[in-house]
């Protein structure tokens, strides 16, 4: 009897445990079939992405009838901006895309590009030459900072603004400021190599005399090369402001006379100038930016003026006018 009840409960159990083994093994099966079919789409899906932000060494991004640029990944030493990419325009070079490129020396900007985003070509120590495409309206912060082969550049036509350090220590001896330009932040230009600076007629906003460049009333005097090819400068008698950083890091100038009706010297507008080692400053001044002028340069003025006072702040041998 004993072994006939042990029999029947070992068959039940047995019974039992088939179908719980059968549905283990479908759930597996089932898991992995999932698992395969969610690989295969996220793969099929990246592949469509790749396809959709690359077109021959470029990577780029479309918006609507419109693409950007986001990066060049080849090794040409002359590159040309491709005018549409499946069949929508390129206009948008985007942030860092060219940035620290070795072997580029060329670079032609296309007829539909508006756009070229900061610091797009920073870095580009071989570049020599650069053809903006006649739709370029903005150029971004040091988008061709430290292109110290970068010797000479036309300006776009529709340009209205050079930023921040967008020539910032290239090789630029000449440029030319656009009839639309508007405003050009003071760094923009900073250039050790830089001699002349012009202005094309018709721009309402600036003006240039001796390779100086003023506001257009020429009552403010905005940026001297740093290597200007003059030794001695007289400022015109209408300026009444010398701005920040004006002639800041100048290598060649010996001797500078300030107008006598100047009113204001910005901050570092002499600062660091490398031959010039004193200069007169008029009665008239009443404002003197912080570290406008910095040792070993001596400042020559007058009893009581703002002149003195600045000297013996900052530490600098004062010269008495009788």
């Amino acid at each position: 009897m004993k072994k006939l009840l042990s029999i029947l409960l070992a068959g039940t159990i047995l019974i039992s445990a088939v179908p719980m083994i059968s549905v283990s093994a479908q759930t597996d099966s089932t898991q992995t079939n999932e698992t395969v079919s969610t690989q295969q789409t996220t793969t099929e899906s990246t592949t469509a992405e790749k396809k959709e932000k690359t077109y021959k060494d470029f990577a780029c991004k479309a918006d609507g009838k419109a693409v950007t640029i986001t990066k060049y990944s080849g090794s040409a030493k002359s590159v040309s901006i491709p005018t549409t990419i499946n069949g929508k325009a390129v206009t948008v070079i985007g942030k860092e895309a060219f940035m620290g490129n070795k072997k580029l020396k060329k670079i032609t900007i296309s007829k539909n590009v508006t756009t070229i985003e900061r610091d797009a070509f920073t870095n580009c120590s071989k570049l020599n030459k650069v053809t903006f495409g006649a739709s370029v309206k903005k150029i971004g912060a040091y988008a061709f900072a430290n292109c110290n082969k970068l010797t000479s550049v036309t300006l776009p036509s529709k340009l209205t603004k050079l930023n921040e350090g967008v020539f910032y220590n290239t090789g630029l001896i000449t440029i030319k400021i656009t009839k639309k330009v508007k405003s050009i932040n003071p760094i923009a230009l900073e250039i050790n190599s830089l001699k002349k600076i012009t202005v094309a007629k018709g721009n309402t906003n600036f003006s240039a005399k001796a390779g100086v460049l003023y506001n257009k009333k020429q009552t403010k005097l905005l940026i001297c090369p740093r290597k200007i090819t003059k030794t001695s400068l007289v400022i015109p008698k209408t300026v009444k402001t010398i701005a920040d950083s004006a002639f800041s890091q100048n290598k060649t100038l010996k001797n500078v006379i300030l107008p006598k009706k100047l009113k204001k010297i910005g901050m570092s507008a002499f600062a660091n100038c490398k031959k010039l080692k004193s200069i007169t400053v008029p009665k008239s001044v009443s404002d003197i930016g912080k570290e406008a002028f910095v040792k070993p340069m001596k400042l020559r003025g007058y009893k009581n003026s703002v002149a003195k006072r600045y000297a013996k702040e900052y530490g600098l041998k004062f010269i008495k006018i009788a």
